[in-house]
């Protein structure tokens, strides 16, 4: 009995909503055409900017090489003060081959000068955050 109460009452709750939703459907006008000149280009807004990635993904302590870096096109309203730019070092992938990877980089992920360790520091400093110490025991 309480079965077949619960079916009617679900039963009219679904036939209800669907009587809502098809009546307010009805009630909107439809849509007029837009001109396809009046449709703004997305290009014709977004100013773009070359900006440093990875080409791959990498690990962290991998000695950077020319061919795990790549410049890419980002928008420049999401381009980052922290990301090296093609405009502020365009001979950024040669000067930065010989560094290390801090952290994991995934691939198309942008390059920041706080993940790469110079190249004449051991690999344990150039894990370490600014403000750490490792210690070397047996």
């Amino acid at each position: 009995m309480l079965r077949s109460m619960l079916f009617v009452v679900a039963l009219s709750a679904g036939a209800l909503a669907a009587w809502l939703t098809l009546s307010i459907q009805g009630d909107e006008a439809p849509a007029a055409p837009l001109a396809v000149d009046s449709i703004p280009s997305p290009q014709a807004e977004l100013m773009m900017k070359e900006i440093l990635v990875a080409a791959a993904d990498l690990d962290s302590g991998t000695t950077v090489e020319e061919l795990h870096l790549e410049w890419a096109s980002w928008p420049e309203r999401a381009v980052s003060p922290a990301f090296i730019t093609k405009e502020s070092r365009p001979n950024a992938i040669t000067e930065l081959e010989g560094s290390s990877l801090r952290r994991v980089v995934a691939q198309g992920e942008p390059i920041r000068p706080e993940k790469l360790a110079d190249a004449k520091s051991g690999l344990l400093s150039a894990s370490l955050t600014p403000g750490k110490r490792a210690v070397a025991i047996r």
